[in-house]
């Protein structure tokens, strides 16, 4: 297996949640784009360790925790945790 010519680390900006009927379709598609974004980078050598979120909400909490991301930071106030996601770790859903 050839070594990736780019490490990277990513910092995902925003877990969204979609209110309304069709949140479980806004969600899934989000998803999928992200994943897709991800298997085209692999393909040009580059190679993302790590993926760091923020969860703001309880709801945005609860996505990081079910995408297998590790809690590493909870804010003095506790309304908001810092989680980190390793590529090659097993529990990953992504």
């Amino acid at each position: 297996m050839k070594k990736a010519l780019l490490q990277l680390n990513y910092y995902v900006a925003l877990l969204p949640v979609v209110l309304g009927p069709n949140q479980r379709g806004h969600s899934t598609q989000l998803i999928s784009d992200v994943a897709h974004f991800i298997q085209r980078l692999g393909k040009r050598d580059v190679n993302i360790q790590a993926f760091y979120c923020i969860g703001a909400t309880e709801e945005g909490r609860r996505i990081a925790r079910s995408l297998g991301f590790t809690e590493i930071y909870t804010g003095p106030d506790g309304d908001r945790s810092g989680y980190k996601l390793l590529t090659n770790d097993e529990d990953v859903v992504l």
